[in-house]
């Protein structure tokens, strides 16, 4: 999970679970995994990953 603003990990490191990302949230599992891979920011201004970004996804998501 990654701020949309910064591209940097959310709670500097990933989450070891959709599920634990979601209680982070405070949103459903659902929306975690609706939102994952997408490349568009979620309301709560971040953007879901199942990997670490690498640097061209990083500059492609900077652009948007």
């Amino acid at each position: 999970m990654y701020n949309d603003e910064t591209l940097e990990l959310i709670n500097n490191m990933p989450f070891d679970s959709l599920k634990l990302a979601a209680e982070y949230l405070d949103v459903e599992y659902r929306t975690i995994k609706r939102h994952l891979d997408t490349k568009i920011s979620t309301t709560k201004k971040v953007y879901l990953f199942s990997k670490e970004l690498d640097l061209i996804t990083k500059k492609e998501l900077m652009k948007i």
